[in-house]
């Protein structure tokens, strides 16, 4: 289930659930959780986030977000047109409710 947020009411997408483990780039690579996704967002899970540090919170502040998995090849199939087609395989994150029961 994802995290519940005070902005929850704002979403005009579907969301599908990730609990997916990554790391994020600010000044350096900090872990993450990326809860869920949508056409529009993500919701992110962190207890380091340094793109408030110096400015602080500015709402609506754009720039890049760069995120980096770590996932094994699972397979892969050369394509007709070229280039190919992969699978990727991600470390999965129990949510806290899954680990109570």
């Amino acid at each position: 289930m994802s995290e519940k947020s005070s902005y929850d009411d704002r979403r005009n997408s579907t969301r599908f659930q990730l609990n997916l483990p990554a790391q994020m780039n600010g000044d350096g690579y900090h872990n993450i959780e990326m809860i869920d996704i949508s056409s529009s967002g993500i919701q992110i899970k962190t207890d380091e986030f340094d793109i408030f540090k110096g400015e602080g919170y500015i709402q609506n502040k754009r720039g890049p977000l760069k995120i980096c998995f770590i996932a094994r090849l699972a397979w892969a199939e050369p394509q007709e047109s070229g280039g190919f087609l992969t699978g990727w395989e991600f470390e999965m994150v129990e949510s806290e409710e899954e680990e109570e029961n």
